[in-house]
């Protein structure tokens, strides 16, 4: 085994869907540490004994800087980018952040993941850094002296990184989120950016010293894009599923269905998944709560209704056209 751990940082929300997620990279990969960095003190009795159950341990670390919410996203989502040097510290050469609405459904080719003789490795988000800044683009290029060439580069999306925490160390990668999250924050408030995502972006673009490893899409293989609806081979070859957009444990209502229908058909998995667990149900309620569980098989069984009854399929193909006309699909 790899000297690797894996983590994720944020609030006491994340408890329940984080438990997921490391079991279902332990459940294909080996029984790896997972750590997750929240402030314990906020955290309930339950909480505290399902992190213990599963094995996942909150480290002793300390915040130097104080963050605030960045749109709807709490501060300690930022707290992820401090983990790699406490990693370090407790001896471990790599790193792989996950977010929490993560599953994983294969073996991690963890020769292809790990960034040997890189900063990180992650999947190229297929966007611009550029597409950040458009909001108050003067402001981001009067304050950064963004160049052409640095506006135009891709950025890695964040939900998984794979980190060689010791070159993360060396580039001063910490240092540079909180200059750069000050810099912003004096002027602008941090609703402006998208949370960690966009900072780690800004960062990325203007850090030259040093390269980062792209690695396969199908180790982070993002479900809410619109041009998804049809890649049911590509999802199913895929090692990791990120549920961007609709988190999986919640139920489908009226404007996410007119939205993207088709996504019904990716949360069968992680629903399975979760069924399986011991503690919860697949949205992740407690099963010992006979009422929440009654009302949780309820509702899945209102999603298998709905994903082959005649309104998925009429939806389904008005959605096809409307989008194909449009040109997103």
């Amino acid at each position: 085994m790899h000297n690797l751990a894996f983590y994720m940082a944020g609030d006491k929300n994340i408890v329940r869907s984080a438990i997921i997620t490391f079991s279902s990279i332990r459940k294909y990969n080996g029984n790896y540490p997972c750590y997750i960095f929240l402030d314990r003190e906020k955290l309930s009795d339950m909480d505290m004994k399902l992190l213990e159950k599963n094995n996942i341990i909150i480290p002793a670390f300390s915040i130097e800087h104080n963050f605030s919410s960045s749109q709807k996203w709490p501060s300690e989502v930022f707290w992820n980018y401090k983990a790699p040097k406490i990693l370090y510290q407790m001896g471990y050469d790599f790193s792989i952040k996950l977010d929490n609405d993560i599953l994983c459904k294969k073996k991690l080719d963890l020769e292809k993941i790990l960034p040997f003789n890189d900063g990180w490795a992650g999947i190229d988000h297929g966007d611009r850094v550029d597409s950040y800044i458009n909001k108050d683009r003067e402001f981001y290029i009067s304050e950064f002296m963004f160049s052409p060439e640095q506006l135009e580069r891709n950025y890695t999306n964040v939900g998984m990184l794979s980190i060689n925490n010791k070159s993360y160390i060396e580039n001063n990668i910490w240092e540079k989120i909180i200059e750069y999250y000050d810099r912003i924050t004096q002027k602008r408030s941090a609703d402006i950016f998208f949370a960690d995502q966009a900072l780690f972006s800004f960062v990325e673009c203007t850090s030259d010293g040093f390269t980062w490893k792209k690695i396969g899409e199908e180790n982070n293989y993002m479900l809410h894009w619109l041009s998804r609806w049809d890649k049911q081979k590509e999802f199913d070859n895929a090692s990791i599923v990120h549920y961007t957009g609709l988190k999986p444990w919640q139920r489908i209502n009226k404007k996410w269905f007119r939205r993207h229908p088709y996504i019904l058909k990716y949360r069968i998995e992680w629903q399975e998944f979760v069924i399986n667990n011991k503690d919860f149900n697949w949205d992740l309620t407690l099963k010992e709560d006979k009422k929440a569980k009654k009302k949780s098989q309820k509702n899945l069984r209102s999603e298998k209704i709905l994903l082959n009854s005649p309104i998925f399929k009429i939806w389904g193909k008005i959605w096809q056209f409307k989008h194909k006309k449009r040109g997103n699909i």
